[in-house]
């Protein structure tokens, strides 16, 4: 296949200039090199070339530099699996390592989840236990309070708690530095929320117990004369009422007065009796004088 001209198309490509070492067609050669002295036929420039040394040294060159190109070919080719398997394999660790946090994350959440219903059951029966001691313990000293009263105005100095069975759980009768609690008793209200009792007496005004029967305080003023009646409140608002004041004072967390409720000039005579009607918010007081009084509160 003979090569054609760039400049003069058509033309077939036939003579080398060794002054300018480029090829040319017969037109090039008149335009062009008409006066370069080394200017011959391509057949005769290209003999005995393949024999030359020129050409021995060049295509040794480049077989040498092919070879390099084979190798460096293979060197990445090599390179590519090996970070291929690197990565399948990083893969399979990343995976096995997540399915490892995952079992140990669902162990830890098996066993917590072990630990709360342990501790759910465990703090339930306390609580149901507690609350069975204080039922009954109110029922057993307010029934007490109405067989002793009916003999000569005999003092109640002790609240007993029974099992639903019969059998003593506790007695609260003295303080940490074995002092009477009690002098004479007369009413008993529970905070079930905050495990207190509260017991009114008539000399000693009120005082609040916790369930293991420590006196956490005690409230007597100049204020309630002969404490009687009690009424705890939802988030434990405290009433008592002074049978001899004839009055209902509000008493806050802590055993300070925060003010009267109701005084004598409501009408109020000899209040022995208080409970909470929670769903009108009123207070229903029982009075000595056979009358019952309601009165409504507002709560804040």
């Amino acid at each position: 296949m003979m090569e054609r001209c760039a400049t003069h198309h058509g033309n077939v490509i036939k003579k080398y200039c060794a002054d300018h070492d480029v090829v040319c067609c017969e037109t090039c050669n008149v335009v062009r090199h008409r006066s370069c002295p080394h200017v011959d036929k391509l057949r005769h420039v290209g003999k005995g070339i393949k024999t030359s040394v020129e050409y021995k040294t060049s295509k040794e060159s480049l077989d040498e530099i092919i070879s390099r190109m084979k190798q460096e070919k293979d060197v990445r080719s090599k390179n590519l699996t090996s970070i291929h398997q690197q990565k399948e394999k990083l893969m399979k660790d990343v995976d096995k390592f997540q399915d490892e946090v995952i079992d140990r994350i669902k162990d830890l959440a098996k066993t917590s989840k072990q630990q709360i219903r342990s501790k759910h059951e465990e703090y339930k029966k306390a609580i149901e236990t507690d609350e069975a001691a204080l039922g009954n313990c109110y029922i057993v000293s307010y029934q007490n309070i109405g067989k002793l009263s009916a003999y000569n105005d005999s003092r109640v100095t002790r609240v007993c708690a029974y099992s639903k069975a019969g059998i003593l759980l506790r007695t609260f009768d003295r303080d940490d530095n074995d002092k009477q609690i009690l002098c004479s008793l007369r009413k008993i209200a529970l905070s079930a929320m905050k495990e207190l009792i509260f017991l009114t007496d008539k000399v000693n005004g009120l005082i609040v117990l916790n369930k293991e029967g420590k006196k956490m305080w005690n409230f007597n003023d100049p204020e309630l004369k002969e404490a009687r009646g009690i009424c705890v409140l939802p988030g434990d608002l405290v009433f008592v009422s002074g049978a001899s004041s004839n009055n209902i004072l509000q008493i806050d967390n802590d055993g300070k007065k925060e003010g009267i409720l109701v005084g004598p000039s409501k009408g109020l005579n000899k209040p022995l009796a208080m409970a909470y009607d929670e769903e009108n918010s009123r207070i229903i007081v029982g009075c000595g004088s056979n009358e019952i009084l309601v009165y409504s509160i507002s709560r804040k």
